[in-house]
């Protein structure tokens, strides 16, 4: 949990750096706030449906951050 934790501050840093814009911000911004979720209810349950939804919303966080960070520099 603290490593989706730390994703949701690490969001703003490509702004502050100039990298992206506010959309590409608060599109990183809820996708690190929805894998947090995701893994607060793995903590939470702890089983094999909860570890499922982790490991999608792995596979869903990077292409979606990297596509809106791709586009908001476009």
């Amino acid at each position: 949990m603290f490593y989706s934790l730390v994703l949701i501050p690490m969001a703003i840093i490509p702004r502050t750096v100039g990298i992206s814009g506010n959309t590409g911000m608060f599109v990183c911004i809820g996708c690190g706030i929805l894998y947090f979720i995701a893994s607060f209810i793995f903590y939470k349950n702890n089983d094999h449906k909860s570890a499922k939804r982790v490991m999608f919303s792995s596979f869903i966080y990077l292409p979606t951050v990297l596509l809106a960070l791709l586009f908001d520099k476009m």
